[in-house]
């Protein structure tokens, strides 16, 4: 079995992954993606925002534009 956490979505993301996105940044039995605050503009482990462009820090300055397919479906986790 391979490990979860390899498949990866990219942006442009549709609707559902950002909403889904989302969600899984509020879902508090998760570490959140974060800014890593190494930019001057964000304190240290700031949580992105999802769009359909991909991720962006709340400063605006740092982007990403992928994320795990897992967080599409949390169920798939197992917390252990």
């Amino acid at each position: 079995m391979s490990d979860i956490w390899e498949s990866k979505i990219q942006a442009p993301f549709n609707e559902e992954q950002v909403q889904k996105l989302n969600e899984y940044q509020q879902n508090k039995s998760f570490h959140p993606y974060t800014c890593g605050g190494g930019y001057g503009c964000c304190k240290r482990d700031i949580s992105y925002a999802a769009t359909k462009d991909g991720w962006i820090c709340p400063c605006g300055v740092y982007t990403q534009n992928w994320a795990h397919t897992v967080t599409q479906d949390t169920s798939k986790i197992k917390c252990v």
